[in-house]
């Protein structure tokens, strides 16, 4: 792959618009040593530049479940099964033991909200059950 001084620039600045301040250092020492044509150029691929929308598969970040329940914490089961079922979500009884139907809620509510669908119920879970039922 081709490689020039003007697209390390760009990337450099890229980064460092994204909070990398080592690749801002390096783009500031590239900086003068672009002709100024070449550089003008870059700033404007660099002021056009548009990250794509994150996913979370491309990303490495995959449901990792395998069917394990992460919390044995009943009173956090139960706030989570009491949360879904007045949600409208059918978590069954709420009595911190967790099941098919508990799981089945989980997936829904995480689903519906466009979130990570895994299963879990942990304490940010709470939070956006919390969040959903107030408002």
């Amino acid at each position: 792959m081709p490689q020039s001084d003007a697209d390390a620039y760009a990337w450099f600045s890229i980064a460092a618009a994204g909070g990398d301040s080592g690749a801002g250092q390096q783009a500031a020492a590239m900086a003068p040593t672009l002709d100024p044509a070449v550089r003008a150029q870059a700033d404007q691929v660099i002021a056009s530049f548009t990250p794509r929308p994150f996913d979370a598969g491309v990303n490495g970040q995959y449901n990792r479940n395998w069917g394990a329940t992460l919390t044995l914490d009943t009173e956090l089961i139960a706030s989570a099964q009491s949360l879904l079922n007045a949600l409208g979500y059918d978590a069954g009884l709420a009595d911190g033991q967790p099941g098919p139907r508990t799981e089945a809620a989980v997936r829904s509510f995480q689903t519906d909200r466009g979130l990570p669908v895994t299963g879990i119920i942990d304490p940010a879970l709470i939070g956006r059950l919390e969040n959903a039922r107030s408002g």
